[in-house]
């Protein structure tokens, strides 16, 4: 009968118990930062989201009714100044009005492509893939 005795020094044992201890303690860390993170990325995606389908609506209320509204405007004007019943002040101001809302909905436009841009970066995808690729 052949018996093996081994000692483990006690201060080993207590110093692996540390290391597991504090191992445990850095995986809890890091699930809390990973979920952090994730709360981030969704509440961006999700405010992203909400920009671009506002400035998407407010880019088709410009271009299917504010902005032909303002040209049946200056057209009147422009009618109503050449048989002279509106003075050139108004006529001017017609056109300014006009030139103001085609700003406007450019202003738009570059902003829902602006948050459409930062969708993309925060999902780390193509969200509008062009035509001809």
């Amino acid at each position: 009968i052949f018996i093996a005795k081994f000692s483990v020094p006690f201060a080993y044992l207590w110093k692996q118990g540390s290391l597991i201890k504090s191992s445990k303690l850095s995986l809890e860390e890091a699930k809390a930062d990973l979920a952090s993170e994730e709360n981030l990325t969704y509440y961006e995606v999700k405010s992203m989201l909400v920009k671009a389908q506002t400035a998407r609506r407010l880019v088709e209320l410009y271009k299917t009714s504010v902005i032909p509204q303002a040209e049946t405007s200056l057209k009147v004007s422009t009618a109503g100044y050449e048989s002279g019943s509106i003075g050139f002040l108004d006529l001017l101001d017609s056109e300014r009005t006009w030139l103001q809302f085609q700003m406007e909905y450019y202003q738009y436009l570059a902003q829902y492509w602006t948050y459409v841009a930062a969708l993309e970066r925060v999902v780390g995808e193509d969200l509008m893939p062009f035509e001809g690729k």
